[in-house]
């Protein structure tokens, strides 16, 4: 009989596919859209101080720069775990902010991936001042 711990079921096109790991190739996709969902979840909070654009890195859209320096992805068969590195804006309440990114990623990862969110670890480096 086959055991169905932890197995993750997704789909490639009409065929339904079952497997309790991933291969590399997808290993390296999962982990560059974790990664992906987590910048955007960090655009998304507020208090969480941006870099500015310095010109020497690819200049996006919104001319903040987060870039993948700041997150750490980890995938270990069909579980992903996430460590996120953030500078919070002076004035804003630092558990909040850490909380609310938390669970951001969380409803992301289970939206956008098949896989299960483990643990994500929210760090925060240094508080911002911000001149006025």
């Amino acid at each position: 009989m086959l055991a169905l711990k932890s197995l993750l079921c997704y789909t490639f096109g009409m065929k339904s596919v079952i497997k309790d790991s991933l291969t590399q190739e997808e290993t390296s996709r999962y982990t560059n859209l974790v990664t992906s969902l987590v910048n955007t979840a960090m655009i998304n909070t507020e208090g969480i101080a941006k870099e500015l654009n310095d010109g020497k890195r690819k200049k996006s859209k919104s001319g903040f720069s987060l870039g993948s320096r700041n997150v750490h992805v980890y995938i270990g068969g069909t579980t992903v775990s996430v460590d996120v590195y953030i500078n919070v804006i002076f004035g804003f309440s630092v558990p909040h902010v850490a909380c609310e990114l938390q669970e951001k990623i969380i409803d992301a990862i289970k939206e956008n991936t098949p896989l299960t969110p483990g643990s994500i670890n929210v760090n925060v480096s240094n508080a911002i001042f911000l001149s006025v």
